[in-house]
């Protein structure tokens, strides 16, 4: 949801704080073709606003059940498709539903991709306050919390950030998380937190 992703962007900022947002190929694609360039123009904004954008595929389709050349080719579509919309290089990839296995590790590491994964804000309840109390117990020093673009993550931001904000915590994006701890993202297997 292209407009949740802007007011994410925004909630971040009254924050002082920047994400890391994980692009998807075709839906930047069918934002494009809806709504003139709508999606590179958010890309733009982000990127420009200092926000981390990283590889998620050029679908949502798992990468586990397919040949090694085609998961390069979804990866390096989905690179391109960002580098020419943008000038923009993503250093890093999040799995589609977070699903790896040799070939998958093997093409990342090819690729030099080092892989994200994460702790998963349970979104099975459409609610703010439950989301934004789940996130709050997950919240740990170095962890990487995955949310989505939606307006219910939008709400139940405005209650996570001041939140851990009071407890210390800042908001960073995931290469800045390594970069604050001295520490370089692996490759070969998928990184849920700083340890």
């Amino acid at each position: 949801e292209l407009n949740a992703m802007s007011d994410i962007m925004d909630l971040f900022e009254e924050a002082g704080g920047k994400a890391t947002f994980m692009v998807i190929g075709d839906y930047i694609n069918y934002c494009n073709e809806q709504a003139e360039d709508s999606g590179t123009k958010l890309l733009k904004s982000a990127i420009k606003k200092g926000f981390e954008l990283g590889n998620h595929s050029m679908t949502t389709d798992k990468l586990t059940d397919i040949a090694a050349t085609t998961i390069r080719k979804k990866i390096t579509d989905c690179q391109n498709l960002v580098y020419d919309e943008t000038g923009y290089t993503m250093k890093i990839v999040r799995l589609p539903e977070l699903a790896g296995n040799e070939t998958v590790y093997s093409v990342m590491t090819e690729l030099e991709l080092p892989m994200i994964s994460g702790y998963y804000a349970d979104e099975s309840k459409n609610n703010k306050f439950y989301l934004s109390s789940n996130v709050i117990d997950l919240a740990k020093e170095g962890r990487i919390i995955i949310m989505h673009s939606t307006y219910n993550t939008v709400e139940a931001l405005k209650i996570i950030l001041p939140e851990l904000q009071s407890q210390g915590y800042e908001f960073v994006t995931v290469s800045e998380l390594f970069e604050k701890s001295d520490q370089t993202i692996p490759l070969g297997s998928q990184v849920s937190e700083i340890k």
